[in-house]
């Protein structure tokens, strides 16, 4: 039986107050993709650093299905419910030889909530590593999201990370054929797999489509002609394209779909392909960004942005009662004072890129955070109890 967490709320949509996305342009979007946000998580997605999850340091020694790659799809699912506007599930199916996880967050339209956009890759792997292949797809999915989901759209969007990509596109067939089973309007599919190595140095940006993709793939190349001297990629259209990647799920069950890819055919991959050599310092990082800037435009042109004046985000939450945080601004250490009707507490300090710094879960009433060694700025503290939760913007100078 496929099992689904609740989704959960995000930091933005639990402050309690309503949240007023401003219309941005496409172009404006495209800056704000954070080069230095995708390179940490690359190194942290691929284990050359350690990083946090569920409270804890850890490293992400490899994503391989068939040894457990449960640390991975943790890492995914706290980073987009990090994220505004997202509702988060993890998807557990039992296809495939062992069954698997996909992490899928959705951003709901606002004008169409039926009419869907598909933004995906896979965060599986073969060894340790994988840079490549496919941690450049995952992390420009989780940009996209982090910037997108600040914003009010008229369609919606899927940020979809599949498990089992290498066992035969498993995970991205199990949610295909579900989505096609229930008649779902996906209008198209963009897959990213492998966007980090420019063998030939000459910055083009393989588009792979089928006949019955035509139409994406018109969309998507008019889109990078339109902002080619942001983004400095020129299109490369692969028809037929390649099928070996997520997007020949959709094709399968009849949705347009194309594929983001550095590679033309096979011979143009990265050399260190399938190996444990594929690592953060093989990439060539400036291509990489490039393409994620690329994406970002496609994503916000394809989800459409809507004016302030008549869309919001955010939902009212309930609100935890009697809490004291001081000194806020804090310069070192921060006093939570929590009443003693509370009983089991969760306490979660999050930055404005949307990491998380912090995590316990206690039953004090009193608790101290060091905040010495923050760096200065704007961070956000939810406290959450079995029914109820509150985020506070915290200030440290």
């Amino acid at each position: 039986m496929k099992r689904y967490k609740n989704a959960i709320r995000t930091l933005a949509l639990t402050l309690g107050f309503t949240i007023v996305a401003s219309a941005q342009t496409v172009s404006s979007l495209i800056d704000e993709v954070s080069t230095s946000n995708l390179d940490a998580i690359l190194n942290e997605f691929t284990g050359e650093v350690t990083t946090t999850v569920g409270g804890n340091t850890v490293t992400i020694l490899n994503r391989v299905s068939s040894s457990g790659n449960d640390l991975a799809a943790d890492y995914l699912e706290e980073k987009l419910n990090s994220y505004s506007n997202l509702e988060v599930v993890s998807d557990q199916y039992s296809g495939g030889s062992l069954g698997g996880r996909n992490i899928v967050a959705t951003q709901v339209g606002a004008t169409n909530p039926d009419d869907i956009y598909v933004i995906c890759a896979h965060y599986d792997s073969v060894t340790n590593y994988c840079a490549d292949d496919n941690a450049t797809g995952t992390a420009a999915v989780l940009e996209a999201a982090r910037v997108l989901s600040q914003y009010c759209i008229e369609n919606t969007i899927v940020y979809a990370l599949w498990d089992e990509e290498e066992d035969g596109l498993v995970g991205s067939n199990d949610w295909s054929g579900r989505a096609s089973n229930e008649g779902k309007n996906i209008l198209g599919v963009i897959n990213l797999d492998m966007i980090g190595y420019d063998k030939d140095g000459n910055n083009n940006m393989p588009i792979h489509t089928n006949n019955d993709s035509v139409s994406l793939k018109d969309d998507a190349v008019d889109i990078l002609n339109t902002h080619s001297a942001a983004i400095g990629l020129t299109p490369d259209v692969v028809n037929p394209g390649i099928s070996a990647s997520d997007h020949a799920s959709f094709w399968n069950d009849g949705f347009k779909a194309i594929m983001l890819s550095e590679a033309v055919g096979f011979g143009d991959l990265t050399p260190y392909y399938h190996t444990a050599n594929d690592r953060v310092n093989t990439l060539h990082l400036p291509y990489f960004h490039k393409i994620c800037k690329y994406l970002m435009a496609v994503v916000a042109t394809k989800a459409g942005l809507i004016d302030n004046s008549s869309c919001s985000l955010g939902v009212e939450s309930e609100e935890l009662d009697n809490i004291s945080i001081y000194p806020n601004p804090t310069t070192s250490v921060l006093n939570i004072e929590l009443p003693n009707t509370l009983g089991s507490t969760s306490l979660e300090l999050v930055n404005a890129m949307g990491q998380m710094i912090y995590r316990q879960d206690t039953t004090l009433m009193e608790i101290k955070v060091s905040t010495e060694q923050l760096s200065n700025g704007v961070y956000f503290l939810k406290i959450g109890s079995e029914k109820k939760s509150i985020v506070k913007k915290i200030i440290k100078n």
